[in-house]
C-alpha cells in the first residue's frame, strides 16, 4: 500500500493511531514541498536567478510536483483505507449487537 515513515500500511498491519499519523505525515510532507515551491519562485521573481539556474529552478519546481503528486496518492489510497477499517468496524459491532440479541 503506502510506505510511509518506514512502515508499510495496510488494513490488516496498522492500527487506526498509525493509520492517521501517516496521514499527518503526508500532509506535513506536502506541505513542506510548497513551501520549498514557493521559496524558489520567490527567488526568481525577485530576479535573484539567471540564466541556467532558472532551467535548474524548473527541473527542480516540476520534479517538486511529481513529488506532491505522490503524496496525496498515498494520502487518498490510505484513507480508503481508514474509510474500509470504519465500516468494518461498524459491520463487526453491528454483528455482535446482533449476536447479543440486539437491533
Amino acid at each position: 500500500m503506502s510506505e510511509i515513515g518506514g512502515a508499510r500500511l495496510t488494513q490488516n498491519t496498522a492500527s487506526q493511531a498509525e493509520k492517521a499519523e501517516a496521514l499527518e505525515e503526508i500532509v506535513v510532507r506536502v506541505v513542506n514541498k510548497i513551501e520549498e515551491i514557493d521559496e524558489e519562485i520567490k527567488t526568481i521573481v525577485a530576479g535573484g536567478i539567471e540564466g541556467e539556474a532558472i532551467e535548474t529552478m524548473a527541473t527542480t519546481y516540476l520534479r517538486n510536483r511529481e513529488v506532491i503528486s505522490d503524496y496525496v496518492k498515498k494520502f487518498a489510497a490510505l484513507a480508503i483505507v481508514l474509510y474500509e477499517d470504519s465500516q468494518n468496524m461498524k459491520t463487526v459491532e453491528s454483528n455482535a449487537n446482533v449476536a447479543a440479541g440486539g437491533n
